[in-house]
């Protein structure tokens, strides 16, 4: 099983700090978090692919990623997300 709190992963502590998301970036990325596709979360916002794709490169900047896993970690740690719906 993987650790997602040890301290060997891309997120560093002194990053744990909360970063301030808009509503529209915490939209995305509880879709992201639900395995939704750059074409399922566009459908479902009723925006375009590119928009999307632009946002979820910008969120991952934001909060120091380096891929669409690494925002899911980030989500689990911050406690902005819950592995309750897939118990």
């Amino acid at each position: 099983m993987v650790d997602l709190f040890d301290s060997g992963d891309s997120i560093s502590k002194s990053d744990l700090v909360e970063k301030s998301l808009t509503n529209r970036e915490n939209q995305i990325l509880n879709l992201i978090f639900n395995e939704k596709s750059i074409q399922e979360i566009a459908d479902e916002l009723n925006l375009g692919f590119k928009t999307i794709d632009v946002a979820k490169k910008q969120l991952m900047k934001k909060v120091g990623v380096k891929s669409p896993i690494g925002l899911v970690k980030y989500a689990l740690r911050m406690r902005l997300v819950s592995l309750d719906a897939f118990a």
